[in-house]
C-alpha cells in the first residue's frame, strides 16, 4: 500500500492531550479568526460553535470514503466500476 500523505513537513499528528489552558487559547484563536473573516465572508461569530462538529463530520466522510474504496477495490461512479489497479495504471502512464 502506498503512502497516504504526500512528502513534506510533518503535520499535527500528536496524540498527547493538550492542557485545558492551551485548548482554550486555541478555541479563542479560532473564534477571533472567525470573527475577523466574518466581516468579509458575511457570517457571524456564532457559527464558530458548529466548527468542531463540521470538522468531525468532514473527517468521518473522508475516512469512510477511503475505507469503502479500499474495501471494494475501486470506485463506482455513474454506474461504472473503476478498479484501483486501472486508476493507478492511468495515473502512472500520465506521469511517465
Amino acid at each position: 500500500m502506498g503512502r497516504l500523505l504526500p512528502p513534506g513537513p510533518k503535520t499535527c499528528t500528536s496524540t498527547v492531550p493538550l492542557p485545558a489552558g492551551e485548548t482554550a487559547v486555541m478555541l479563542v484563536a479560532v473564534g477571533l479568526a472567525y470573527q475577523r473573516q466574518g466581516r468579509y465572508q458575511h457570517f457571524g461569530p456564532g457559527q464558530m460553535i458548529f466548527f468542531p462538529a463540521a470538522s468531525l463530520l468532514m473527517l468521518y466522510t473522508m475516512v469512510r470514503s477511503m475505507a469503502v474504496v479500499l474495501w471494494k477495490g475501486g470506485i463506482t461512479w455513474r454506474g461504472t466500476f473503476y478498479p484501483l489497479s486501472e486508476l493507478r495504471a492511468q495515473r502512472n502512464s500520465r506521469n511517465a
